[in-house]
């Protein structure tokens, strides 16, 4: 269902006569259809078909989009399933057919009430650049103005046969410990190391146990992989001002500020634990990185150029982490203090691809 940390959740409900207490009213509209699974909760003597109802291949209400994207709120005349429902994140963002493909359209910060925010979109669209670069799967993003508003732009990654698994729904705790032993289980390793290490390059401080995952074949109920990698807006110093990008002081106070993972640890730990001299090879594939300018938006030609050389900067300081770094082991103090876990590093090799 709708989190309360969605954007303009508020707004979204009252549109269709619901407030956050509503769960019976909502989960009767909403069905809890997604268009991460395909998934759905529907009364006892339902009669209705999954075909007739499902949002990759039914409409869903536009109206509702725009009030989810713009928080411009109107009383909705007919009420229907929507993706809206069941999308989650602190952004404006919202799900738009165009020639019978899925889009997310997701906005940043309002900078007209934060100095700093609205450089989300285009984090998200450069940050996208160097997975390529790199070549890590990811999610491919555009950008575009919808309802005088900047957002990035990438196509639905699921479907009827293939869900997205945020990675917290499989592990029995969040916890680095707990997430490596499921990903080596999996046999994901290779996919979770790329990650780490595009995190740690462009400080991406949002990489939650939510915003990662996996793909599931819906027909067999197995796992084939990684997802790929998205989510990218609050990374490459999006939140420093242009004057403060500018200032090497400034910049370098950032870059010490925002070196913490949402995993738990700092990105140079992260690198030290699971990254080896195999990994350099992404690493020296943007030694003579470039980003390529957007058609109609994009930062100044001052502001890229900064990242540009932050990005090559970057990529040499870990590439000498992983070089010189010792592998340590991972220390989670419980409430009682009374024991540390520890990554089984015997079988160190598995990181050895």
């Amino acid at each position: 269902m709708i989190p309360r940390n969605r954007a303009f959740v508020k707004e979204i409900l009252m549109s269709q006569g619901l407030n956050e207490n509503d769960l019976e009213e909502s989960l009767k509209i909403c069905m809890a259809l997604s268009v991460n699974d395909i998934y759905w909760v529907v009364e006892e003597d339902f009669h209705g078909r999954f075909d007739d109802y499902n949002l990759y291949d039914n409409s869903f209400s536009e109206a509702l989009s725009l009030v989810a994207f713009t928080g411009y709120s109107e009383t909705l005349k007919e009420l229907s399933p929507s993706p809206e429902m069941t999308t989650n994140g602190m952004l404006p963002k919202a799900w738009k057919r165009v020639q019978n493909t899925l889009y997310l359209y997701k906005g940043g910060i309002n900078a007209e009430l934060y100095s700093n925010g609205g450089r989300e979109p285009y984090s998200e669209c450069y940050a996208a650049q160097v997975a390529k670069a790199m070549g890590i799967i990811h999610v491919s993003y555009d950008l575009e103005i919808w309802k005088g508003i900047l957002a990035s732009v990438c196509e639905n990654f699921t479907s009827k046969d293939i869900s997205y698994v945020p990675i917290g729904h499989v592990l029995e705790e969040y916890s680095i410990s707990c997430l490596v032993d499921k990903v080596k289980k999996l046999g994901f390793v290779k996919d979770f190391k790329h990650m780490i290490l595009f995190d740690a390059l462009i400080l991406n401080e949002d990489r939650h146990f939510g915003n990662f995952g996996l793909l599931k074949n819906n027909a067999t109920n197995k796992f084939t992989g990684f997802a790929p990698l998205f989510d990218h807006g609050i990374s490459l110093f999006s939140y420093l001002k242009d004057e403060d990008i500018m200032n090497k002081k400034r910049f370098d106070e950032y870059k010490i500020a925002h070196s913490q993972s949402a995993l738990g640890a700092t990105h140079e730990k992260l690198i030290t634990w699971f990254c080896d001299h195999e990994d350099i090879k992404y690493l020296k594939k943007l030694y003579n990185f470039h980003f390529y300018k957007h058609p109609h938006y994009n930062l100044s030609d001052e502001r890229l150029k900064i990242l540009e050389n932050y990005i090559y900067m970057r990529s040499i300081e870990l590439s000498e982490l992983i070089l010189h770094g010792e592998k340590e082991v991972i220390k989670q103090d419980t409430d009682t203090d009374d024991y540390t876990r520890r990554i089984p590093w015997c079988s160190l090799s598995v990181y050895r691809e």
